[in-house]
């Protein structure tokens, strides 16, 4: 973290994109990056091709061919960011002046897609599966552009412009489901834990077949000795289908892995950081590398059981949900939101859960506390909370 966010510190040490936005959760929830990531939209919009191209790493000291210049998962930082920035300190401002480049940038996207589908970029960039169709890793970020551009249109008053993003996104994953849903196999494409994650986490997948997806992808994760072989495109996707899936159990198993490819294998052969490449333990490639960090938004979102609201702002309404998973005998989160310290932190002690939290003044929250099936619902304001239940 110096100027830019550099993707390792010993060999190019440039401004790749797409790792701005895939880990902000996880560099949201250690560091401050409210007027840090402003700097990042101004480089963005400094480098913009004048045919609304982003290139993939800015301010672009090297220029690169193909896929290296232009990746929708790298481009759409411009526009991926900009709402995560919003969503998490109500930055009205980023939208407002970077709109334009924003527009711009998606209507670059519309001219390269054929029948609302992409098929272009790096895929699945450090994937040990290969398999999965380029089309699916480069239209996971096409749709997620269009619905985040009709919110932004929305935030900023432009009415028509929120019309056109939706009907744009509901014509992208109509197309999407058309191409790759295998329903009779409750899969994506190929059937790729990628494949099955970017559609779940795109939220494209009709309710019908919601929990037989899910399944299906924790049937292959299982069928790999509970491992993902997925790269740093899929991996945030991953982990938030098997969250909001109701699958932290499985999250827990992958985290807890020590055989090859997981982080625990990492460990055990020396890392002392996040390496570039599930097989870096070998020396090669970086060993100093932020791009497969995913893992920590789940452990301080799910584990720590401190999250926003679903659709807030600036963290102005929060939720309690402790994922209680595994062996775990307790957990803490604390996040300074924009209206001060909220924090979780939970205990188990055999089958009772006691759960402690604080509110910021200013500031709701829902608390869901785990039982045997299901949860109990409480609803609270500001101040300082305990709760227990139990898991029998």
């Amino acid at each position: 973290m110096g100027s830019l966010l550099s993707d390792c510190p010993d060999r190019e040490k440039l401004g790749w994109l797409e790792q701005d936005h895939l880990e902000f959760g996880s560099v949201s929830r250690a560091y401050n990056v409210a007027a840090y990531y402003r700097e990042f939209f101004r480089n963005m919009a400094d480098g913009q091709l004048a045919n609304g191209l982003v290139p993939d790493n800015v301010p672009e000291y090297a220029i690169f061919g193909g896929a290296f210049r232009d990746d929708p998962n790298w481009g759409s930082m411009i526009i991926q960011g900009a709402w995560e920035l919003y969503q998490a300190y109500g930055d009205t401002q980023t939208l407002s002046t970077y709109y334009t480049n924003m527009q711009r940038y998606l209507a670059y996207l519309e001219s390269k897609a054929s029948g609302n589908l992409l098929n272009y970029g790096l895929g699945d960039w450090g994937t040990l599966d290969k398999s999965t169709p380029i089309g699916v890793s480069s239209t996971y970020p096409y749709y997620l552009d269009a619905v985040e551009m009709s919110k932004i249109a929305a935030v900023l008053g432009h009415t028509s412009d929120t019309t056109t993003y939706n009907t744009l996104a509901t014509q992208i994953a109509s197309a999407f489901n058309t191409k790759y849903l295998a329903s009779t196999h409750n899969m994506y494409a190929n059937g790729t834990e990628a494949a099955d994650a970017f559609a779940l986490d795109m939220g494209v997948v009709p309710s019908q077949y919601q929990a037989a997806v899910v399944q299906h992808l924790v049937n292959t994760i299982q069928a790999n000795g509970n491992h993902v072989n997925v790269g740093e495109i899929a991996l945030p996707a991953v982990f938030r289908a098997l969250a909001n899936g109701g699958r932290n159990d499985v999250v827990y198993t992958i985290a807890t892995q020590t055989t090859y490819p997981s982080y625990g294998y990492e460990v055990i052969n020396g890392a002392t950081s996040l390496l570039e490449f599930w097989n870096g333990t070998n020396g090669t490639n970086s060993q100093d590398h932020f791009m497969m960090g995913a893992l920590n938004e789940w452990l301080s979102f799910e584990v720590g059981g401190l999250q926003p609201a679903y659709n807030v702002v600036g963290y102005n309404r929060l939720m309690f949900r402790p994922a209680v998973v595994g062996s775990l005998t307790q957990a803490s989160s604390t996040y300074t939101t924009p209206y001060g310290v909220a924090s979780s932190s939970w205990t188990r002690s055999g089958s009772t859960v006691q759960l402690s939290v604080q509110v910021p003044v200013n500031t709701t929250a829902t608390v869901m506390m785990p039982l045997k099936s299901g949860y109990k619902t409480y609803s609270i304001g500001s101040g300082s909370y305990t709760f227990s239940s139990s898991l029998n």
